[in-house]
């Protein structure tokens, strides 16, 4: 489990990019602006990859239960995971601008269709997609235009909000445990401002000569 002393730390979405980010389109946006800023929700919210956000279909989405049903991960499994407060308004909103149509059925069976082919119900091809980001995130002033890096910011800020290893290893859909813990090694450095605060040693009074020390 344990990475080499030499390998680079991953890098990752500062605060400031994904403030850029998740600032909401104007009203006279194109679908494909406003189902980029609604993806990028999405991978931050669930950690997704590339293949589950292409092939997610409204109906996977349980608004009912506040749970969304993955499944294709590299596991094969079917698994659900929680749907995170903000991200069910934003989806909500976003389905009812953009993929119900005048009888009140929906243009796509997919959650995130190709914007150029909407009446065929198309889902978007991972190519696709990624384009789209890179277009997207370019236009707000951040040039990380990998959307994969999204997934490795969402990993980080759940390690270093001292999120638990197995629960994060099952939101991102891994069979084991070894890749979250690269990732925990990866951000150890993030870390160490939670040992200052919070180790026993540290948070430890001492009494010596009669003081607390």
């Amino acid at each position: 489990y344990l990475i080499r002393d030499t390998q680079d730390v991953e890098d990752v979405y500062t605060d400031e990019e994904i403030t850029k980010l998740l600032r909401k389109p104007k009203d006279d946006c194109s679908f494909a602006e406003y189902r980029s800023w609604v993806i990028i929700h999405w991978v931050l919210a669930t950690g997704n990859r590339c293949s589950t956000i292409c092939a997610i279909k409204i109906k996977d989405v349980d608004f009912e239960n506040d749970m969304i049903n993955i499944n294709t991960q590299k596991s094969k499994r079917v698994h659900r995971i929680p749907l995170e407060a903000k991200l069910r308004n934003i989806l909500i909103d976003y389905i009812d601008e953009w993929l119900v149509d005048d009888e009140g059925g929906y243009v796509s069976e997919y959650l995130f269709p190709n914007s150029f082919s909407l009446s065929a119900n198309v889902p978007m091809a991972r190519a696709s997609l990624g384009h789209a980001i890179a277009e997207y995130n370019k236009s707000r002033g951040v040039y990380k235009t990998s959307l994969h890096l999204f997934r490795h910011t969402f990993a980080k800020n759940w390690i270093v909000k001292g999120g638990d290893l197995h629960s994060l290893q099952k939101i991102l859909g891994h069979s084991t445990l070894d890749m979250v813990t690269k990732y925990a090694n990866l951000y150890g450095e993030d870390l160490k401002p939670k040992v200052a605060s919070y180790s026993v040693l540290a948070t430890h009074k001492q009494k010596t000569s009669g003081k607390m020390i």
